[in-house]
């Protein structure tokens, strides 16, 4: 019996307007059919069987139709963007004489199936994207796309909402795409359930629905304009740069967020009012505009503190995100001085860079097999009062040194590192365990995980594939500069030379 799951009310959900055409009847009952597809075949136990999850799944897996007929330019971007950084459209398969960019695929299904299964299955393990289960169901929903590419109709209404003329003139208009992309543009999977954990780690027992409310608010606009869990790892005024016309790229690059920071108020004119970061330094006219009337009015007073995030958008700033006023006091200015502090430290790391290269003699990774020759090497780089300093490791531990970020510590893992002058390497060891370089967040920072996997020096590591093991490394090695984009949510482009951000400050009154 064929389950009627998906209605054009829950399809019109996932879109920038709330009332359903024709069109969207259309592209619903096409998702219905995905949906029966998916729901009961042998990668259902993927997402639990759940009904819910599903159904999202296959509305998305139906917008990459939507998308590719209606010429809205996504999943265009996305295979430009591939070419552009891996030499290949599409990141895993091979690609037959049959695959033509601007229609249907099956290797596309395959591999935003895949993006599925991982983003269900989460960044503690990794989904073998050869998946033979996932493959199988993946050619069955291209059979039903592929059939449906000469009768789907052209969603006029979402293209001409990603395309609006107005959002290369209107902050307001540019933001209010970037919002709906962030969260329901089918190349952003799972982006609610990121914002229900943010939510979640961010609560507090002395919680009020106006705080919540408030946090809630402040997360999906950093969303808008910093989430990076997606295909590519960019954000989605980057993506934007991508999609829309090569004129404005330039302007969608340029739309940066501003993250939190501590800013006295100290002049104000018709239009904008004048303040000065009091951790970084700078001063910044915000657009009176995109700050509330009421809080203005009621609340605002020169000398005043805000705590507040910005958005750069055309040469303006814009208050976007979180904004709360405190009294300029004592106890406010200790605040101000813990986050320079904090500032200080992370800009100091910068400046070991030369020195770690001495104590190594030029080598690019210090292998360390004790706490006293850690302590050591530390204090030979110019560190004092190392009697206290903790760092957990039980057999080994390895230091590595950004010129961008500084020092890092990769404790128990210095047998993955095949190089002549590491006395820890241990094949058998590494076959198993190298990587998690390519995966682990927790390990290892973006540039280092590059650096590794750029010089070879993880030659054991590889995937689990029923192919045997000479398969899973080289499928590794091969994928391996996509591998570490998509865990670690970052880019060579904007990512690789980038310094470590102060993402938020614990603010207590």
């Amino acid at each position: 019996m064929r389950r009627k799951t998906i209605f054009p009310i829950d399809w019109v959900k996932c879109h920038p307007y709330r009332q359903a055409t024709e069109t969207d009847n259309y592209y619903a009952n096409l998702a219905n059919r995905v949906f029966n597809v998916i729901y009961g075949s042998e990668i259902s136990y993927f997402f639990d069987d759940e009904k819910e999850t599903i159904s999202d799944i296959a509305i998305r897996l139906t917008m990459y139709l939507e998308d590719l007929v209606s010429e809205t330019g996504i999943w265009k971007a996305a295979l430009a963007e591939f070419k552009k950084r891996y030499g290949t459209p599409l990141p895993f398969y091979e690609l037959g004489d049959d695959y033509e960019e601007g229609f249907v695929n099956k290797e596309d299904v395959r591999f935003l199936l895949w993006n599925e299964t991982q983003t269900f299955d989460g960044p503690d393990s990794f989904v073998n994207p050869e998946n033979q289960a996932i493959t199988s169901v993946a050619l069955y929903i291209f059979y039903l796309l592929e059939e449906a590419w000469e009768t789907a109709p052209e969603n006029e209404r979402l293209r001409d909402f990603v395309h609006n003329e107005a959002a290369s003139r209107s902050y307001w208009e540019a933001r209010t795409i970037l919002e709906w992309f962030s969260r329901y543009s089918y190349v952003y999977p799972g982006a609610e359930d990121d914002f229900v954990d943010t939510m979640l780690e961010g609560e507090r027992d002395d919680d009020t629905p106006e705080t919540v409310h408030m946090r809630a608010y402040a997360v999906r606009t950093q969303d808008a304009f910093c989430n990076k869990h997606n295909l590519l790892s960019i954000t989605p005024p980057q993506w934007l740069a991508r999609i829309r016309r090569p004129e404005e790229r330039e302007m969608w690059e340029n739309l940066k967020w501003r993250h939190v920071s501590l800013m006295r108020f100290d002049d104000e004119t018709d239009t904008q009012i004048v303040c000065r970061d009091l951790v970084h330094d700078g001063s910044y006219a915000i657009e009176r505009e995109s700050l509330n009337a009421d809080f203005l009015r009621k609340k605002l007073h020169l000398g005043d503190v805000l705590y507040c995030s910005m958005v750069a958008y055309q040469g303006k700033w814009f208050q976007c995100g979180q904004l709360m006023c405190f009294y300029y006091e004592d106890k406010l200015q200790g605040l101000i001085d813990e986050q320079r502090h904090i500032q200080e430290n992370i800009d100091h790391q910068s400046t070991m860079y030369p020195k770690f290269k001495e104590v190594s003699g030029g080598r690019d990774i210090i292998f360390i097999g004790s706490k006293e020759e850690l302590v050591e090497t530390y204090t030979k780089m110019g560190f004092k009062g190392m009697d206290d300093f903790k760092v957990d490791f039980e057999e080994n531990c390895m230091i590595m040194c950004s010129p961008i970020n500084g020092l890092m510590i990769v404790p128990d893992e210095a047998a993955c590192v095949c190089v002549d002058y590491n006395p820890f390497y241990d094949k058998a060891y590494a076959k198993e365990n190298a990587h998690q370089f390519y995966l682990n967040v927790q390990l290892i920072d973006y540039r280092e995980a590059c650096d590794l996997h750029d010089q070879n020096l993880l030659p054991d590591a590889q995937l689990k594939s029923l192919k045997g093991d000479d398969y899973a490394n080289q499928f590794l090695h091969k994928n391996g500069r996509y591998i570490i984009d998509y865990c670690f949510r970052k880019s060579r482009e904007y990512d690789y030379d980038a310094k470590f951000e102060l993402l938020q400050y614990n603010l207590k009154k």
